[in-house]
């Protein structure tokens, strides 16, 4: 398969909008990805959505940001409980591809929130 370049303001949408996710979107322009294979991008943001969804009866807060050297996608879920299940590792496996790394963070009673963050290729010159 050849290269593609993903935009993942437009990728974001879509999956919401097939989903039919109820949302809070905040997305910058700019936030471009060149892969082979964006399947895997896709089940991944997929899991993170099922993920949280479960956790929450509210709606998500998702946000796209372009940084200097990365750029980032956040999903955020109020949620009362304090023991949640842990992320499946395959969730960091199949970002590797994309040289990407996942954060998570849990406020017990608050908060959970899941961050995708994909590091720019370096630029030459």
């Amino acid at each position: 398969m050849p290269a593609q370049t993903i935009d993942m303001r437009d990728l974001l949408l879509a999956i919401h909008t097939q989903k039919d996710v109820e949302a809070d979107v905040c997305l910058d322009f700019g936030c471009h990805l060149e892969t082979d294979d964006p399947r895997p991008l896709i089940k991944s943001i997929n899991y993170v959505i099922n993920y949280l969804n479960q956790l929450t009866e509210g709606q998500l807060q998702v946000g796209l940001n372009l940084q200097a050297e990365d750029f980032r996608v956040s999903y955020l879920a109020l949620t009362e409980a304090v023991n949640i299940p842990p992320l499946s590792e395959k969730l960091a496996e199949a970002l590797r591809e994309y040289d990407a790394d996942v954060e998570f963070v849990h406020d017990p009673g608050k908060y959970v929130q899941v961050l995708l963050v994909f590091r720019l290729p370096e630029k030459k010159g």
